[in-house]
């Protein structure tokens, strides 16, 4: 079941909406889906999101993932913390790995169920065309904005932990 799925995601990376949604470096992102399809595997390292998160996500406009990743993320941390004094810092490692090999694949997942979800809005081509490319794309502010929230979370962390 789980290679048919893998199989499915990896399917119609020629479609033109995918380009007109991904916008700024396309080219990188259709090599490396066209690479997992070769070999098979949606596991591919991102490098822009291992160093970078929660920013990339932003930057990507992904932002139910951002909330459920790193939103669970900071609960799981303030519970293993607060109440069993367990420090998080292997598991932010952790989190940060398994996210960065898995964000390619992710991406294309969102890319593609938010095409289909504007495709199946509308029948006007000029129109879907449009409103997947402002769908798409990047957004600097949201990242710059996720990047200010990510330090004053990470202040406040480092403030609770070490300054008790």
């Amino acid at each position: 079941m789980k290679r048919n799925k893998q199989a499915k995601i990896l399917e119609d990376l020629d479609n033109p909406l995918i380009e007109v949604f991904v916008q700024k470096n396309y080219d990188y992102y259709k090599e490396v889906w066209n690479t997992c399809k070769e070999k098979n595997s949606l596991n591919s390292l991102n490098w822009s999101a291992l160093f970078l998160g929660p920013i990339w996500l932003a930057y990507r406009k992904m932002y139910l993932y951002l909330f459920l990743i790193y939103g669970g993320y900071i609960v799981l941390s303030l519970i293993l913390n607060e109440f069993l004094g367990i420090r998080v810092g292997t598991v932010h490692i952790s989190l940060t790995i398994y996210s960065a090999i898995g964000t390619n694949s992710l991406y294309l997942h969102f890319v593609k169920n938010k095409i289909k979800e504007i495709e199946e809005s509308t029948n006007d081509e000029n129109e879907k065309t449009t409103i997947i490319r402002e769908a798409g794309g990047v957004s600097l502010s949201n990242a710059l904005f996720v990047s200010a929230l990510y330090i004053i979370i990470l202040a406040s962390y480092i403030t609770i932990t070490f300054v008790e």
